[in-house]
C-alpha cells in the first residue's frame, strides 16, 4: 500500500509542473469560448434547447482546445497529426456528451441555472481531459509506465 501512495504522489508531483498549468490556462481560453458560445447561442440566438445549443458550442471550443493542445501544451511535432485528431476528437466528443448529460441533469432535473451548471461541470471535465491527453492523445506517458504506477505493489 505505501508503494501505491508513493507512485500516487509521484504521479500527483509529476502533474504540478508547468505543463499542466498550460493545460489549465488553454482548457480555460476553450472554456470562454465554449461558455461565450453557450451564451451567444442561448441569448443572442433565442435557442431554447440546451442540449443542441451546447453541442453547438463544444464543437467549435474542442477545435481551439486542439490547437492549443497540439502546440502548447504537449508541443507534440513529430506524432502522426491525423491519428492525434481523430483520437482528441472521439476523447473529446465523449468528454461534451458527459458534459452535456451533466449540464442537462444539474440544469433540467435540479434547476441550477446553466451558467452554474457549466462551471461545475466543466471542473470535473477539466482534470479528466488532462489525463486522457496525456495517457492517451498525445501519449507523454506510456501505459506500461501508468500501469507500474497504479497497480505494481
Amino acid at each position: 500500500m505505501n508503494l501505491l501512495i508513493k507512485n500516487s504522489l509521484l504521479v500527483f508531483r509529476d502533474l504540478m509542473n508547468k505543463q499542466f498549468f498550460i493545460f489549465i490556462i488553454n482548457g480555460l481560453m476553450a472554456t470562454f469560448v465554449h461558455f461565450l458560445l453557450l451564451v451567444i447561442f442561448i441569448e443572442v440566438f433565442n435557442m431554447e434547447n440546451i442540449v443542441v445549443a451546447n453541442i453547438s458550442a463544444g464543437l467549435l471550443a474542442i477545435m481551439f482546445s486542439f490547437i492549443g493542445n497540439r502546440h502548447f501544451v504537449f508541443k507534440s511535432k513529430t506524432a502522426d497529426l491525423y491519428s492525434q485528431i481523430i483520437k482528441f476528437l472521439i476523447l473529446y466528443l465523449i468528454i461534451l456528451f458527459l458534459h452535456t448529460l451533466l449540464m442537462a441533469l444539474l440544469t433540467v432535473n435540479i434547476g441550477l441555472d446553466y451558467r452554474i451548471s457549466f462551471v461545475l461541470v466543466s471542473a470535473i471535465m477539466a482534470i479528466t481531459s488532462f489525463f486522457m491527453n496525456k495517457l492517451i492523445v498525445f501519449k507523454a506517458w506510456n501505459l506500461l509506465k501508468v500501469y507500474i504506477y497504479f497497480y505494481c505493489l
